[in-house]
């Protein structure tokens, strides 16, 4: 049906559609849970469509192999149909859980739409670390979960910071990168002494070693820089001037660390 003419579409047939939703075969409500993804029924009709989106979802919600209706239905619902202060209350948390046992990559293509429409839901947080700790996740998924953190309101990630604050560092050269990113969002959240302890955790947890010298050095600069920025927040600006001396002590030693390393490749 041409998108020009829904306007002009008699009521009777929105009636008809929304009958769909609380059919019986699983392709009749399957198919009109994917039509309302590519259309929007006129305001009247949004309770009858929202009260038959979740109609479909309880049908649903324990059965592992319905995750993916299960997941079109959150999305409905957090997109359009709830208000903001349902997502934020008892509706968006239920959807959260529903969203935490579900696999990693069923939702890391969605995970920043949904974390964004479902910032304020009690649990969110927790899911978005699950996720990031989860072995199974991609380096893409990673990467799609950490932007959804950053994209969180201010006041979201400060009422979280400890959380995020507790993140392990980890073993893995790559996986730490994750810290320098999670200490981003906390300092853009003001959590100032949560973003200096991360930092330090990292810089802690990397061996003093010629072959971790170089990663060691990054968190280094980076711990320099956020202990400066929590010590100015504190007024302290006797330690801020000692952090400062830290700071450009450690870019001093990174960059006759890279030129040691270009030097030693350059033999070979």
């Amino acid at each position: 049906m041409p998108w020009r003419q829904f306007e002009n579409a008699p009521d009777l047939l929105y009636e008809a559609f929304v009958t769909t939703l609380t059919d019986s075969y699983i392709y009749v409500h399957r198919s009109a849970v994917t039509a309302l993804r590519r259309c929007h029924l006129p305001n009247a009709f949004e309770v009858s469509v929202r009260n038959g989106i979740w109609n479909v979802l309880f049908a649903h919600q324990k059965n592992p192999q319905r995750q993916d209706i299960v997941l079109e239905c959150i999305e409905l619902l957090a997109g359009q149909y709830l208000p903001a202060e349902e997502k934020a209350g008892r509706a968006g948390a239920f959807l959260v859980s529903l969203l935490a046992k579900m696999k990693a990559w069923r939702v890391s293509s969605e995970i920043g739409r949904l974390a964004h429409q479902l910032a304020h839901a009690s649990g969110l947080v927790d899911l978005l670390l699950a996720q990031l700790l989860d072995t199974e996740r991609t380096d893409h998924g990673e990467e799609q979960i950490l932007k959804a953190l950053a994209d969180l309101p201010i006041e979201v990630v400060f009422a979280h910071r400890a959380k995020l604050a507790a993140v392990p560092v980890g073993d893995d050269p790559r996986a730490r990168y994750r810290v320098l990113d999670l200490v981003q969002i906390l300092a853009r959240s003001r959590a100032w002494i949560e973003a200096e302890q991360l930092a330090a955790a990292a810089v802690a947890a990397i061996p003093c070693t010629i072959r971790e010298a170089p990663q060691r050095l990054i968190f280094e600069l980076v711990h320099a820089a956020t202990a400066f920025e929590n010590a100015l927040a504190t007024g302290n600006h006797d330690r801020a001037a000692g952090l400062a001396i830290r700071w450009h002590e450690a870019k001093a030693a990174k960059e006759a660390n890279d030129r040691e390393r270009a030097q030693r490749s350059s033999l070979f």
